[in-house]
């Protein structure tokens, strides 16, 4: 009996070691499938998952318990706020297609679509307690899916006063160049700051962005991306630039598929990196060179395998004020530079001479001083290529456009994107600021803009913007290069078409400036209602025209002044367009290919007036009796094709929540500062 006992004492104990208790959490099972227990502790619980990120390997699943948090650790406390690592995801050199999902344990129940916040029972839960973003990869790790994620923060930010710069990371934070993150894909995801469910009529958050984007072949689908808005928490006077999506620094491409996507200042935000630093991803150093004897036309380059004659160059020189015109007809110097920018004429690969000449407003002078024997050349860095933004619903509360703030600044900042699809989306923007007409939010279609003279080479080409809803949109800005900085010219195309404007009252359609270059614009088959000022405006005054665009079978209001002024769109084919003249005046002759007619009455629609006030978009159709059906160049209706645009909106909107969301979930408890380490100590 004695032995049966201490066998059986032997045998508890053993149990006891290997089996985890109730109040702890572990990363068990083994390849391919991986499971993290809920402790009730979302610190212990974060521990776990972490163990179970090192251990999986390419085709493994981690499953995490749906209604549990899995938090990430405070290490120390100082006068920015609680400090620590977000959870790493380790660079496991997966082959294509090869995934390390991480999954809620109840992904079987959720919707095969959108998800919505009423989802979040179905959903487990990842956090950060720190100024830290809840993941980050390794250098050049990828090949990560997450599927059914609450990505979000705690009142740690609170407690502690901090704030998260995002909640999200899907690529290092510094990568080096081609040590991006790559092939990320977030399905079914919610990402949030936790204080926008707390208190969404808060003045104040503590998160700025949703995710960061940055790297290759990124994917975001299905997802609900919300409450980014306001002053940051711990200078609540600040108002922090806050989006849902940004991409800075590409290289893409990148998908965000039947997404909510909401955010203050920017619903999407690409480019406006600086390339100025060593090492940094936007440069590649294949394509560096260092200069000595450098003139206003000539240096000698330390090599020149990779430069061609037309490479606009950049040479990054102690920061200088002197720019000539930049920002604009109106600006002349208010803009500080980091780079002389220049674009080579001639090399010569034996010796190194390579002659230039200045471009732009960073055009290379001796003002400051001519570059010094050692300078940094660059050229041809990253660009944001491939992005692809397909059945979204993109959103502004009105609540932020009520005045406590000062306006949001755009749907879409494009400072880099190129081989752009903007296809099937829904675009909400309140139609007034501060109670005045003109919508709360213009979006950009090009906003190409080398942000501080280091990355000439931003570009937006190839672009496509087609069966898409604007509601509440203020105007369209296309700004190509924006002329703060210089950039290259425009190399590719622009399409615009079967797009839905609705009857909000702003000031134009499109405002552009380009600069000289080989390009194109097709502006076809499109409904914009609520022009006062003009169809199209000029914002350079003529010295940044828009050549070779063919505007066609578009129904539109033409507001003042048509376009504004004709000259700056040389070579334009304009032509069997339905134009309502509300200019109070005689239509100009440029417009004799047209059907110019005096009133929406004439035109014939279904029912404008209810379209314009928010209802059924189909009431901007022409009905059956309309004069001008099947009256477009291509013998269709003018305007927008109905059947198209709908095939494009269709599947786009969450699924109904299956079951309500679980109560309020545990907080980690307020931590001390790491042992040896004062709270306050490291500013």
């Amino acid at each position: 009996m004695k032995i049966i006992s201490s066998i059986f004492f032997a045998l508890s104990l053993l149990y006891l070691v290997i089996m985890p208790r109730d109040s702890e959490a572990a990363c068990t099972g083994s390849s391919p499938t991986w499971t993290v227990t809920d402790s009730g502790d979302p610190l212990v619980n974060g521990d776990a998952f972490q163990t179970c990120l090192t251990n999986a390997v390419c085709g493994d699943t981690i499953v995490l318990q749906a209604g549990a948090s899995y938090q990430t650790r405070v290490a120390f406390v100082n006068s920015g706020g609680p400090q620590g690592s977000p959870f790493s995801l380790p660079n496991k050199s997966c082959g294509a297609n090869q995934y390390v999902t991480v999954q809620t344990s109840l992904v079987s129940s959720l919707p095969s679509g959108r998800i919505s916040p009423g989802h979040a029972g179905l959903m487990a839960q990842l956090a950060t307690n720190t100024n830290s973003w809840v993941i980050e990869p390794a250098s050049n790790a990828g090949n990560y899916r997450f599927i059914g994620i609450d990505f979000t923060n705690t009142s740690s930010l609170k407690t502690y006063t901090g704030n998260t710069v995002a909640i999200v990371y899907a690529t290092p934070q510094s990568p080096a160049y081609g040590a991006w993150g790559h092939d990320m894909i977030f399905d079914r995801v919610w990402i949030h700051p936790y204080d926008d469910d707390d208190d969404p009529a808060n003045t104040t958050r503590t998160a700025q962005f949703g995710i960061v984007l940055d790297g290759a072949n990124h994917t975001i689908k299905n997802s609900d991306i919300r409450g980014f808005c306001c002053f940051a928490y711990n200078t609540p006077t600040q108002k922090q630039q806050s989006t849902a999506v940004v991409i800075g620094l590409g290289p893409g491409p990148v998908t965000l598929e039947n997404n909510f996507l909401e955010g203050y200042d920017w619903n999407i935000f690409t480019g406006g990196s600086s390339a100025k630093s060593p090492g940094n991803a936007l440069v590649n150093p294949a394509n560096t060179a260092t200069i000595t004897g450098a003139t206003l036309t000539q240096a000698t380059f330390s090599q020149t395998a990779t430069l061609v004659v037309g490479d606009y160059v950049a040479f990054v020189v102690p920061q200088w004020t002197t720019l000539v015109n930049c920002g604009g007809l109106t600006g002349g110097g208010g803009n500080a530079s980091d780079a002389y920018v220049v674009q080579v004429d001639s090399i010569n690969s034996g010796t190194g001479l390579v002659t230039y000449h200045g471009v732009g407003c960073d055009s290379i002078n001796d003002g400051p001083s001519l570059p010094a024997n050692g300078t940094l050349a660059q050229w041809r860095g990253t660009s944001i290529v491939g992005v692809t933004v397909t059945r979204n619903t993109i959103s502004k509360r009105t609540k932020w456009c009520d005045g406590t703030w000062t306006a949001p600044k755009s749907v879409w900042e494009m400072i880099d994107g190129s081989d752009v699809l903007f296809e099937g989306n829904i675009v909400t923007v309140p139609p007034t600021f501060a109670g005045s007409p003109g919508g709360c939010a213009p979006t950009n279609t090009a906003f190409t803009a080398n942000q501080d003279g280091t990355q000439p080479c931003v570009a937006n080409n190839n672009n496509v913007f087609r069966n898409n809803i604007f509601r509440g949109l203020g105007r369209i800005v296309h700004a190509q290069p924006y002329p703060n900085h210089s950039a290259v010219p425009p190399t590719g195309t622009f399409i615009f078409t079967n797009n839905l404007l609705d009857g909000t009252a702003r000031s134009g359609w499109f405002e552009t400036e380009t600069a000289a270059g080989v390009s194109s614009w097709t502006v076809i088959h499109n409904t914009v209602r609520g022009n006062t000022n003009s169809i199209f405006f000029d914002l350079q005054n003529g010295q940044m025209n828009v050549s070779n665009m063919t505007f066609r079978d578009n129904i539109v209001t033409s507001g003042t002044y048509f376009f504004n002024p004709n000259t700056s769109y040389p070579g334009k084919i304009e032509d069997h367009n339905v134009i309502i003249n509300n200019s109070g005046g005689a239509p100009p002759a440029y417009t004799s290919g047209d059907f110019v007619v005096a009133n929406d009455a004439a035109v014939g629609f279904v029912d404008v007036t209810a379209a314009d006030a928010g209802g059924d978009y189909h009431g901007y159709a022409l009905a059956a009796g309309s004069a001008y059906k099947n009256a477009a160049s291509d013998g269709t209706d003018p305007g927008v094709n109905f059947a198209t645009l709908d095939a494009a909106l269709a599947s786009r909107r969450p699924v109904g929540a299956s079951r309500p969301a679980v109560a309020d979930r545990p907080i980690a408890p307020d931590r001390p500062a790491a042992p040896g380490r004062p709270a306050d100590g490291y500013n």
